[in-house]
């Protein structure tokens, strides 16, 4: 396999709890920051989703300022112990080799959980989430013009298909990404593929990039681009453990490597000892990929893990898509965190208290079993709705991390929510769940059996339950029922959950229930800030809107 097809989202399962500053890491020595040469012509500003699910507006990319021109940016603490500040803030600005030995967060093609991965829209946002470090994989179109895509075909992330060097400068620049997981709110204004010169100009003295040359042909052509900006002290280059002709490459030329593992079977203490021989420490970066299906926890095995941490060299793992992963590997002892959700899983973003489904994208932190499929993903149906049905055969949740930790989680808060079946489950004992309680961002079904928390159940036959579940068990501990009237495909219930550190309370209390339907448990095990909505059956078509919670 070519380290093309290796590269590939880790898939389910991620994690971290990590605070970083929006420090800017930019090389030692004259030209280090961007001096940008002209804007880049027609280039419209971008809007990207604020802590809340607003937008900030993106300049257009004109010459930028000296990095260190810029303020420092505080990051909000965005709840207590469940997300201690343990990772350290980065200041503006920092030397690159002082950045070395640093715990950090990597943003991985811009952010491609959150929006179009390696898009100018998705490196703006991680820039203003206060990354400190981007990856960046770069191609060339047959008449030589540095394109920013990490597919060596376009079919995947484009409107367009062949091979990326296969096709002329103008094809590619007629072309939009594409992500139809994260929503049609990002088909128009069509999201357009970037130049290398065009993140350059975005980026470039702002953030350290790892750049990647996907085909051969690209390196010599990034090298002079990255030295014409002045940014050699603050750009590292990308490498696959495998060619070490390139590794060699880029260290007599003067930069930093990111050598990177793209998969779980490459990994060994052979292949560790092997790559750990090419770098140099306090220099290179050592990335290990983090997901393995060979382990119970689904995340690579914690021996190996360990192995490349003894080597003395700076260990990151990527990709990362959730907290309770990252924290996981820096428990270990990794010092970077690689994450295509960059202002979730750092930890930068102040938990909303509402949904923005009407934007008709996902946010940052709301995350599926599987974030880079479109068919785990959720549907838009509605102005403000937002519906699970597309993963029939199986069930199908949506982790709330933009809602969490909900702040006040260890003390009394509410969610309200509408619900209502589009398409009613073959088993009408199938159901709609709210899990809660959870202590971290891990996904949840039902009867998985990964984590302690409870679940609200709807059912469609009309009662109300709530169970606790318990990691280890799948079977849940029933809690407390109701009954209501049975659901009919169409109609909107709303649903009221009420925790208090000692109470559960589940009530039912749309129009045209004579009176709320209502089942309370005292139960105070659990009392983590972590949610998930979904369809806990593998029929039926569920949908959801005016989420708040209170």
């Amino acid at each position: 396999m070519t380290a093309d097809q290796h590269d590939r989202p880790i898939g389910r399962r991620r994690a971290v709890q990590g605070l970083l500053g929006a420090g800017v890491l930019l090389g030692t020595g004259a030209g280090s920051a961007a001096a940008a040469p002209a804007s880049v012509p027609g280039a419209a500003p971008a809007s990207v989703p604020d802590a809340v699910g607003g937008s900030v507006l993106v300049p257009d990319v004109a010459p930028l300022p000296a990095a260190a021109d810029d303020p420092p940016r505080p990051v909000p603490d965005p709840g207590g112990a469940q997300t201690p500040a343990s990772w350290t803030t980065v200041g503006l600005p920092v030397p690159f080799d002082a950045w070395v030995g640093r715990r950090t967060c990597i943003a991985h093609r811009g952010s491609g959980d959150a929006m179009p991965e390696n898009s100018i829209e998705a490196f703006s946002a991680a820039l203003a989430w206060g990354a400190t470090c981007m990856e960046v994989s770069v191609r060339s179109t047959s008449d030589g013009l540095l394109v920013v895509l990490h597919d060596s075909t376009l079919d995947r992330t484009t409107t367009g298909s062949g091979a990326v060097a296969g096709r002329t400068a103008a094809y590619v620049g007629g072309l939009a990404l594409k992500a139809p997981q994260l929503g049609p709110g990002w088909s128009s204004p069509a999201v357009r593929v970037p130049t290398f010169e065009q993140v350059l100009q975005v980026c470039g003295g702002r953030t350290v990039l790892a750049v990647e040359a996907k085909d051969d042909s690209a390196y010599a052509a990034i090298l002079a681009m990255v030295r014409r900006y002045g940014l050699a002290g603050s750009v590292m280059i990308k490498v696959h453990h495998s060619n070490a002709a390139r590794i060699s490459a880029a260290q007599r030329d003067g930069f930093a490597v990111f050598g990177y593992f793209g998969t779980a079977s490459e990994i060994s203490s052979t292949t560790i000892a092997t790559l750990a021989g090419r770098l140099r420490h306090g220099r290179d970066y050592m990335i290990l990929w983090g997901y393995s299906s060979d382990t119970g926890h689904g995340m690579l095995a914690d021996s190996l893990v360990t192995t490349a941490v003894r080597t003395g060299h700076q260990i990151w793992v990527a990709p990362v898509q959730r907290r309770h992963e990252a924290d996981h590997f820096r428990a270990l002892g990794v010092s970077g965190i690689v994450t295509s959700n960059f202002g979730y899983v750092a930890g930068t973003l102040v938990p909303a208290t509402r949904d923005f489904w009407s934007r008709k994208k996902l946010n940052p932190g709301e995350l599926t079993i599987a974030p880079e499929s479109s068919t785990a993903g959720p549907t838009w149906t509605g102005p403000d709705e937002l519906t699970l049905g597309g993963a029939q055969g199986r069930q199908q949740f949506l982790m709330l991390g933009n809602c969490s930790p909900v702040p006040a989680a260890r003390g009394t808060y509410t969610v309200d929510i509408d619900t209502r079946w589009t398409t009613l489950p073959s088993d009408r004992a199938g159901h709609i769940d709210i899990a809660f309680g959870e202590a971290d961002d891990r996904y949840y079904e039902l009867q998985n059996g990964e984590s302690n928390g409870y679940h609200a159940v709807f059912r469609a036959d009309g009662r109300l339950q709530i169970y606790a579940h318990l990691a280890g068990q799948t079977n849940g501990e029933l809690l407390a029922t109701a009954t209501g009237p049975a659901h009919t495909s169409g109609r909107w219930m709303h649903l009221r959950l009420t925790v208090t550190p000692t109470t559960i309370t589940l009530s039912r209390t749309d129009t045209g229930v004579p009176s709320p339907v209502t089942a309370r448990a005292t139960d105070g095990r659990f009392r983590g800030g972590y949610l998930h909505i979904g369809r806990a059956t593998a029929t039926g078509v569920v949908s959801f809107r005016k989420l708040a919670i209170s």
